[in-house]
């Protein structure tokens, strides 16, 4: 019972929250969240996930996802995307790494982002995937 309960829960709960970032409300989530767009592979539907982000000193925001997930398979790695990012609409480009080999950029990536994202740090470099989100300039 718990294994049909637990993903029916995210999915409404991600799907609150991808609602809350894409609209006027994005400041009263206190982390910064982006909702990443992207197409089923197999079903060509649009699916909108929220992705707990911090930026990484440089241009680029990190991301981090268990490899476990499925969503992240349907980004190709450096193809262009779009993302929702404090309310507004961004094309990004999205590099995907698996099995990051430098477990200190994998905590710097997500430091003290709350359980979530300590219980992800956790995992084995060979279970996560960062994710490095290349925003295009406002205009």
């Amino acid at each position: 019972m718990v294994a049909t309960v637990i993903p029916a829960v995210f999915r409404r709960v991600n799907a609150a929250i991808a609602r809350v970032v894409r609209s006027p409300l994005h400041p009263l989530l206190l982390v910064t969240i982006i909702v990443v767009r992207c197409e089923g592979r197999r079903s060509g539907r649009t699916y909108f996930v929220p992705v707990m982000c911090r930026p990484s000193g440089g241009e680029a925001l990190h991301a981090l996802t268990s490899a476990r997930a499925l969503w992240w398979r349907n980004i190709a790695s450096g193809a262009p995307a779009t993302v929702y990012h404090r309310g507004r609409e961004r094309e990004a480009r999205i590099d995907v790494v698996r099995g990051i080999d430098d477990p200190s950029e994998v905590e710097r990536a997500l430091a003290s982002r709350g359980a979530v994202a300590r219980t992800l740090v956790a995992l084995p470099a060979s279970e996560s995937v960062l994710l490095r989100v290349w925003l295009s300039p406002e205009m």
